[in-house]
């Protein structure tokens, strides 16, 4: 079971580099200046509910932010010399993805706002689908992706000061396949296909100041969060003598758990208008690295 859990962590920390990337990154296009500034103070429309929940307490409306960010991804798997594994290459693994993304505002009264945000933080894809490539017994297809629901509240405490804060419900799911070699066995290869999924909670906290109408700067931070992800391995077309191993090593239908931390993080920046036509935006943020992974 050990060795099989191993192998799943393995995978789970090759993708989080990535996802991390994403984790707080796409959460507001809608708003976001150039070079993805913004985040903290701009606060111009309901995507700000996930960007800093306090600057929903300068939208007067009912708003409902509704977008779509795609991304294309693209890689080369190159056959070297001196590769002992039969099959074929170079293969590339091409993909497009559109990722959606719901923001919504709600004003209850001069001081109190009601939002929620749907959104899909992170996630990563590969597809080599052939089942005669070299690279087929270390990956043929793995997709990981995140989905996160948080609802928020906002109040404005004074003219000045807003506060603001959400709890992040976050589904989590991997799934890998690979194909196993049955060389040995002199039958053809096997398959192998791992799925585990699990849920996450997490927090956030946030604070507007508007220093004028035309200068502002915000301050968030977001709680780690620590989803555990279980599933079981399926195996098809494997030998008799495989059977045996995996059977006596007590593999076969045993559950993997993993557990997964995202960082937790602190955000500020600022907001100033120079004109109706010019604004200055600069952003800031740290990540707690130290028990970020999986294990």
């Amino acid at each position: 079971m050990d060795k099989l859990s191993s192998i799943c962590v393995y995978s789970l920390k090759f993708v989080c580099i990535f996802v991390l990337s994403l984790i707080l990154g796409p959460e507001s296009y809608a708003q976001l200046g150039p070079v993805f500034t913004g985040l903290s103070a701009a606060a111009e429309n309901a995507s700000t509910a996930y960007s800093n929940p306090a600057g929903l307490t300068r939208l007067d409306n009912t708003e409902f932010v509704l977008q779509f960010t795609g991304l294309y991804s693209v890689s080369d798997f190159v056959l070297k010399e001196g590769t002992t594994v039969e099959g074929d290459g170079p293969e590339k693994n091409e993909n497009f993805i559109y990722i959606p993304s719901l923001y919504f505002n709600k004003p209850v009264g001069e001081k109190l706002r009601l939002g929620f945000t749907f959104n899909v933080p992170g996630g990563i894809g590969s597809d080599y689908g052939d089942d005669d490539w070299a690279g087929r017994f270390s990956l043929q297809e793995t997709t990981l992706f995140y989905l996160a629901f948080t609802p928020v509240v906002a109040y404005r405490v004074t003219d000045w000061l807003s506060l603001g804060g959400g709890i992040s419900i976050t589904y989590v799911n991997y799934d890998t396949k690979a194909a196993i070699n049955n060389r040995f066995e002199n039958i053809s290869d096997g398959k192998i296909e791992l799925e585990v999924d699990g849920w996450g909670v997490g927090f956030t906290l946030a604070t507007l100041i508007e220093v004028s109408p035309r200068f502002r700067f915000g301050v968030v931070y977001r709680s780690e969060s620590e989803p555990e992800l279980k599933g079981k391995p399926e195996f098809k077309n494997i030998g008799p003598i495989r059977e045996n191993i995996l059977r006596s090593l007590g593999l076969l239908g045993a559950e993997v758990n993993s557990e997964m931390k995202t960082p937790q993080s602190l955000q500020a920046g600022l907001y100033y208008e120079l004109n109706d036509n010019i604004s200055f935006t600069l952003d800031g943020m740290w990540f707690n690295f130290e028990e970020f992974g999986a294990e």
